[in-house]
């Protein structure tokens, strides 16, 4: 899933390079309308937040960002969440991997500052609406039932933009627990992002 993940985000920012090298002129501010495509890669902060020990955790996004307001702006969009999960070889517990995927619905605001006519800092913050998709098979006893469903998470996060290009640093602080069952710590995450607009 990952792979097929990688190929489709590297066509699709691609084409959206493609798509936008007409613009590629345009200065900030020129227009108070901006959609586009997005990629991201997470780190995760938190190793151990489910009911099995875990041993590290992969993340990937990618999906479509639409933005409205100069200097202050609104932003929202549609993108699919990727977790590929690898788990402790130990006395109870089989090594195995998980993979899960979700649709993400992001809505917040935020700040652009100025730097000149091609360069801007921005600072956002908002929430994610997430909705549980599909479950790998796995030797670790998750599934569609004892995986939570649906989550809202938190965001703020920092970006430099140039031209048509953002490059983001986001924190990303889940509310609710990757399982059912699990006590333990939510799932953090540090999301390097790059935004493509058309």
């Amino acid at each position: 899933m990952l792979k097929h993940l990688l190929r489709s985000s590297f066509l699709l920012l691609f084409l959206s390079i493609i798509c936008i090298s007409s613009k590629a002129q345009r200065q900030i501010g020129d227009y108070p309308f901006h959609y586009g495509f997005k990629i991201g890669y997470n780190l995760a902060l938190e190793r151990d937040y489910s009911s099995i020990p875990g041993n590290r955790t992969r993340t990937g996004s990618f999906g479509l960002w639409a933005e409205y307001g100069e200097p202050f702006f609104v932003q929202t969009g549609v993108q699919f969440f990727i977790q590929k999960r690898y788990f402790l070889n130990d006395t109870t517990h089989l090594a195995g991997m998980l993979e899960t995927l979700y649709l993400q619905i992001p809505f917040g605001g935020g700040f652009n500052i100025p730097l000149n006519k091609q360069h801007a800092l921005r600072l956002k913050a908002g929430g994610v609406y997430q909705q549980l998709l599909k479950v790998s098979i796995n030797n670790v006893g998750y599934s569609m039932g004892n995986i939570t469903k649906s989550h809202f998470n938190l965001f703020c996060g920092v970006g430099y933009r140039y031209h048509f290009v953002t490059l983001e640093l986001n924190y990303l602080h889940f509310l609710r627990n990757f399982d059912t069952i699990s006590p333990k710590s939510k799932e953090k995450y540090l999301e390097m992002a790059l935004l493509f607009s058309f």
